[in-house]
């Protein structure tokens, strides 16, 4: 190392000698060469790190290049994705309307539901409240049908002694009961042929002769005689005054019969074409109080359905 530096200090040495013994203007050129020298290498030396400089600017440039089109992609993106935001946020609030609106359905849903099961239950009380009623209803018709047949039954049984004359001429001096007796029992020997004293042996009651309806009723019609009702006092009488009935002339058009409610007699007057009927066709028939029996069997035809009594009044 000392020889290595004893060595570099005599190269200056000696460089400066020669300068030194140089002329001036050998000097000055030497100078400028040195500067000249100097000053090239200072140019190499800079070029060399423009170029160093510009190929790392030129990269830089690329890739300056390069992120700037990555930005701007980068760029294009979010614009895309910053008009869609407003979307997002409209789909955003429709469907939390939408949530709000299930939730709104669900309790309606749930409340309807709810109305649906009390309903049912409503309507299954109502139900068999509606039976319990019906139930009732259908017992109280039972009961009330049995009690008009009942009513009905009693009723006949109290007309029992009863019989009805129809088509008798009315006398216009009759204004009583006894006026009607007379004129009744007058008709039993002079039309039945009952012997006077049978006649005078049949028993009324008092007061229970009589013509229906009065004159004073709407239902009145002078033109024509209103039948006589008598009640005896003993059924045998009544008897006795039908056999004697069938000895009363048609031509008279006067007629005996039973005297039954209103329920009885619409029976009879409603089967009376079917009793004649049966009888040109030398049927046996008859009426047995509620019902016509045609050789032996109770009929029951389509003209007894109009007919709620019929055949049930004296099973009672």
């Amino acid at each position: 190392m000392l020889q290595c530096g004893r060595v570099l200090e005599r190269s200056a040495i000696c460089r400066c000698c020669k300068q030194l013994t140089q002329p001036p203007d050998t000097i000055t050129a030497m100078g400028d060469e040195e500067g000249a020298t100097k000053t090239s290498n200072k140019e190499r030396r800079r070029t060399k790190r423009q170029r160093e400089n510009g190929s790392q600017t030129d990269d830089d440039t690329l890739q300056d290049g390069g992120a700037t089109m990555w930005q701007k992609e980068v760029n294009k993106k979010l614009d895309s994705l910053l008009t869609i935001v407003p979307l997002v946020e409209e789909l955003r609030e429709e469907l939390k309307m939408m949530k709000e609106e299930n939730m709104s359905l669900r309790t309606a849903l749930k409340w309807a539901n709810d109305e649906i099961e009390a309903l049912k239950r409503n309507q299954t009380n109502a139900a068999e409240e509606l039976s319990e009623v019906t139930e009732k209803v259908i017992k109280a018709d039972r009961e009330v049908d049995q009690l008009l047949r009942r009513n009905i039954k009693l009723e006949a049984r109290s007309r029992r002694n009863n019989i009805t004359f129809f088509n008798v001429r009315e006398n216009e001096a009759e204004s009583s009961f006894s006026d009607t007796e007379k004129v009744l029992r007058k008709l039993l020997v002079d039309k039945l042929k009952v012997p006077k004293e049978e006649a005078a042996d049949v028993e009324f009651e008092i007061l229970r002769v009589h013509r229906i309806p009065t004159r004073r009723s709407e239902e009145y019609d002078p033109g024509k005689p209103r039948p006589i009702i008598a009640k005896l006092s003993f059924y045998k009488d009544k008897s006795r005054i039908f056999q004697y009935a069938k000895n009363i002339d048609r031509s008279t058009k006067i007629g005996v019969a039973e005297d039954y409610p209103m329920e009885i007699h619409n029976i009879r007057k409603e089967l009376l074409r079917v009793l004649r009927k049966a009888k040109k066709e030398n049927a046996q028939a008859a009426f047995n109080v509620d019902k016509l029996i045609i050789n032996g069997q109770i009929y029951r035809g389509p003209e007894t359905k109009s007919l709620p009594f019929y055949a049930r009044i004296l099973n009672a």
